[in-house]
């Protein structure tokens, strides 16, 4: 991989190997919950530029 580059690997609540407690069918029952989950994810890590 390029220098200054990053792989970010994500599990999607509800699929693989994340805790089942952290799917939430009403949120994640839509590409909308998970969209928020990507957010949330880029906010933490504290990437820009997306």
């Amino acid at each position: 991989m390029l220098p200054g580059y990053r792989l970010i690997l994500v599990d999607l609540a509800g699929f693989g190997c994340v805790a089942q407690e952290a799917y939430d069918e009403a949120r994640h029952g839509s590409p909308v919950g998970h969209a928020e989950d990507i957010v949330a994810l880029c906010d933490e890590l504290a990437l820009m530029g997306l």
